[in-house]
């Protein structure tokens, strides 16, 4: 219980506070997490574990799928990207930019004439900025 309080303290602050987004109690407990891969699988599960609502993408139906069979709460997977990204405020990416750098800023640019990525905090977890 502890951790979990702990837990939910650090996302608030860090990513609440200090940025003054979510000010909208209805979306202040969603993320949304792009790239379904091991680290993927990893966050949703830690943030379906502290009761946060997950809106999940992968470019692959096999780990969608993966994701889907775990039948955790409160966690939503999209086929489409920008329909995952729409949903929060705070983005989650685990796409291995390294190797499919051109791909992910596709992605990003993909949606960055809709309103899509507007106040949005992007968290990329990769050795290279897209």
């Amino acid at each position: 219980m502890i951790g979990k309080a702990i837990f939910n303290l650090a996302i608030y602050y860090l990513l609440h506070r200090v940025t003054g987004l979510n000010n909208d109690e209805s979306r202040r407990n969603h993320v949304t997490v792009i790239g379904l891969g091991s680290m993927g699988k990893a966050v949703v599960k830690c943030f379906a574990k502290n009761d946060y609502s997950i809106h999940a993408w992968n470019r692959g139906e096999r780990n969608r799928q993966v994701i889907k069979d775990l039948h955790l709460p409160n966690v939503e997977v999209y086929d489409q990207f920008y329909k995952a990204v729409e949903q929060s405020d705070i983005v989650f990416m685990h796409i291995d930019a390294g190797t499919n750098l051109a791909n992910t800023n596709t992605l990003i640019r993909s949606t960055s004439e809709s309103s899509s990525w507007k106040d949005k905090i992007l968290i990329q977890f990769s050795s290279h900025t897209p």
